[in-house]
């Protein structure tokens, strides 16, 4: 009868090590995938952004905010907004389709979907998020703002023009995001969390986007066990003041 032999040390160490390797590249991978995605989304805002000035800077106009009769002075096949006669300087909810209408038009953005007016943002008139998320571009003050010690509101306490990423975004990724684009606090800077879902999504929730309040901060929910940050929440957005 044959003896058994099992397996050496060094044999146990090989495949150890194989094992982590194949680990490590697999959260290398993972980690290059999360970056990619994080850049695409600032990228998307920055984008955006230099557009909707571009449009203003050529045509003294605001995208989304042009009157019936300015439309023929635009060109390019440019709708008008819901304010008909002439616009106000803001960009209404409905409009938010009607600025990407405008930006596409005149070729300061690309969007195949970018075609009609005055409709409520789905994922068939704005561009979308790398999540799916839709993108919204509007004058209102849906974004979050600090107001006192241990104060985390929901609303600005005025209107601002801001671009919003859309919903689906992990809040891990969201507290990666402001980092790198702005302050990393949602409730304070340029960059902001948002409850804002276009209609038919589900709108994210401060429990499970931004939920970490201290005496003075509150951040985004990074994924720490305790402390500032919490459990990770998979539908979060927010948005970029522009003006």
């Amino acid at each position: 009868m044959r003896k058994q032999k099992g397996f050496t040390l060094v044999e146990i160490a090989i495949v150890l090590v194989i094992i982590g390797l194949l680990l490590g590249g697999i959260l290398r991978g993972q980690e290059l995938i999360q970056g990619a995605r994080v850049r695409n989304v600032i990228d998307q805002q920055n984008g955006i952004r230099a557009a909707y000035f571009a449009f203003q800077d050529r045509f003294r106009l605001v995208p989304g905010d042009i009157g019936t009769t300015q439309t023929a002075l635009v060109g390019n096949g440019v709708l008008a907004s819901t304010d008909g006669a002439s616009g106000n300087g803001q960009i209404a909810v409905n409009d938010s389709s009607t600025a990407f209408q405008n930006l596409t038009a005149t070729g300061f953005l690309s969007c195949s979907v970018c075609t009609v007016a005055q409709q409520a943002s789905t994922a068939s008139n704005s561009p979308t998020n790398v999540y799916g998320g839709v993108l919204q571009l509007v004058t209102n003050n849906v974004l979050a703002n600090f107001t006192a010690p241990a104060t985390f509101g929901l609303a600005l306490p005025a209107v601002r023009t801001n671009i919003k990423t859309g919903n689906l975004i992990p809040s891990n990724v969201m507290a990666e995001i402001d980092l790198k684009a702005d302050d990393g606090n949602p409730y304070n800077g340029n960059f902001r969390f948002s409850t804002w879902a276009a209609a038919g999504g589900t709108a994210p929730t401060q429990a499970t986007c931004a939920n970490g309040p201290t005496a003075t901060a509150s951040p985004w929910n990074n994924g720490q066990a305790s402390g500032a940050g919490g459990p990770i929440g998979g539908n979060c957005g927010g948005g970029t003041i522009i003006n």
